[in-house]
């Protein structure tokens, strides 16, 4: 469960550097490549947060020159249906087709009494009927059917500290398992080394297999309001384990809402 609190990777590596001395192993880029693959092994999304490229809270635009744009480097995922023209927030498709961009037509010119009422995705501007931009993500860029302008998504995201290293979400057993993926890590290349014995590599090893486990299980747990809700969508539920005594007169009748103080 993510209280929304994050501690930064500097406050983890202080941790780990009590236990082993690893400056000369492993150095602080690759150990944030390191954080975010368990963070993305871990495919929480309560970890992630969700940042929107309007430029005031969040990052610009993403720029479409040539029907190219980059994507945001933080980004996971773009939220369904969240990319829009950052002018006119019209909202754009996904599409899977790859020729879509030799599909693009001119404007049709059409009766200025047509209707709204179309049987596909289109708007009407005037005296011209235009189809709604498409758009394909494809080796960190975002393909659309704009030529240029410039596009808003909403998008999941790592959160970044201001050195742009991963910042942690305050959980325990997950600073625990990262504390100790990054021992595990040094370990074995000391190991390998023969600078540390076999006993202690062990049981460093030992210890990150059972974090990893533990903050996977951590995660999982609701929160209060989570458990609320799910006690009260069963609880709503009459469960009558008499049926049989009374020839099942009462069986399918709607469900009844029984109130319980717990």
């Amino acid at each position: 469960m993510n209280t929304g609190k994050y501690v930064t990777l500097d406050f983890i590596l202080e941790a780990a550097r009590d236990i082993l001395d690893f400056e000369n192993i492993l150095d602080k880029y690759k150990i944030a490549e390191l954080v975010w693959n368990i963070i993305v092994r871990l495919d929480d999304p309560s970890i992630l947060i969700t940042r929107v490229t309007n430029g005031i809270e969040g990052p610009q635009p993403v720029d479409i020159i040539n029907y190219r744009g980059l994507l945001p480097l933080d980004l996971v995922e773009i939220i369904n249906h969240s990319v829009r023209n950052y002018d006119t927030k019209t909202k754009l498709i996904p599409t899977s087709n790859p020729y879509f961009l030799s599909d693009i037509t001119d404007d049709i010119t059409v009766d200025e009494s047509l209707d709204d009422d179309f049987d596909f995705v289109a708007r009407k501007n005037t005296s011209s009927l235009n189809v709604v931009d498409k758009y394909m993500i494809q080796n960190g860029e975002i393909i659309t059917s704009m030529e240029e302008g410039q596009l808003e998504l909403s998008y999941k995201a790592f959160p970044l500290d201001n050195n742009g290293f991963p910042k942690i979400p305050d959980i325990e057993k997950l600073i625990e398992l990262i504390k100790w993926t990054i021992l595990e890590r040094a370990g074995i290349k000391l190991w390998a080394k023969q600078k540390i014995n076999e006993r202690l590599y062990n049981h460093i090893e030992s210890k990150y297999l059972y974090f990893k486990k533990a903050a996977s299980n951590q995660l999982k747990i609701n929160s209060i309001p989570e458990m609320e809700a799910f006690k009260n969508r069963f609880m709503r539920i009459n469960q009558d384990m008499n049926q049989y005594g009374n020839d099942f007169i009462d069986w399918g009748y709607p469900e009844q809402y029984i109130p319980h103080s717990w």
